[in-house]
């Protein structure tokens, strides 16, 4: 739980610190509980890795990242 929550894609091989620097907004995270979808842009390149952060915007703190293995 936390207030102005948006979830981020950050292209990158390594993000354990939690920046957005160089990410795309995906949209305000949409729940705390539960699996959620959101859709990736097309011209977002994740050949090189990724990761995903959830940031707050208000407090301009990441409230948790993971990064993102190859399907």
């Amino acid at each position: 739980n936390g207030p102005d929550l948006f979830v981020y894609v950050v292209p990158g091989a390594s993000n354990t610190d939690g920046s957005i620097e160089g990410g795309v907004s995906l949209g305000k995270l949409k729940g705390n509980i539960g699996n959620q979808q959101y859709k990736v842009p097309e011209d977002v390149d994740l050949g090189g890795g990724a990761s995903v952060v959830v940031w707050c915007r208000a407090f301009t703190v990441a409230f948790g990242a993971a990064q993102l293995q190859p399907s």
